[in-house]
């Protein structure tokens, strides 16, 4: 391995412990060049069976690669979009990320790539009380089905 490159060898090492550690890993963090108010951060998230996020913005634009498993994925006001690895996504800077889940029986990782101010956060999480997060926590109504009585 030891002609790799460094963060080749960070997202290997960080797969091999992804069992381990739920949740974001920060694999690299890297001045914006030319401009020193802004960082480049790479991310691996891994989502074990049925691990979802809250939804949430991002304070800078990301670009997402699905390396592994499958994942639900929806902003606001776009439609619902089912991911396998090789698929790969984009939010805007600030869009709302209303639905991320791993739907599978297996473990799904996601590369991400966030371009942002120095120091802000990798994700923010809506209050409960925006819309858009009332809309994604609300549970489904119920089927019903041929012998329930109507609503």
């Amino acid at each position: 391995m030891a002609n790799r490159p460094q963060s080749e060898e960070a997202i290997l090492r960080a797969t091999a412990n992804a069992s381990v550690k739920a949740g974001p890993i920060e694999l690299l963090r890297e001045p914006y060049p030319g401009d020193p108010t802004r960082e480049i951060v790479l991310l691996l998230a891994t989502f074990s069976p049925g691990d979802s996020t809250p939804p949430h913005r991002h304070p800078g634009v990301l670009v997402g690669y699905v390396l592994a498993g499958e994942l639900e994925f929806q902003l606001e006001g776009q439609p619902l979009q089912h991911l396998a690895a090789g698929d790969r996504f984009f939010e805007p800077p600030h869009s709302t990320h209303v639905v991320s889940i791993n739907p599978c029986p297996t473990t799904a990782q996601v590369l991400a790539f966030i371009v942002r101010n120095v120091g802000a956060p990798n994700m923010i999480p809506l209050p409960a009380s925006t819309p858009s997060a009332q809309k994604a926590a609300a549970p489904e109504p119920p089927e019903s089905s041929p012998d329930s009585p109507p609503n």
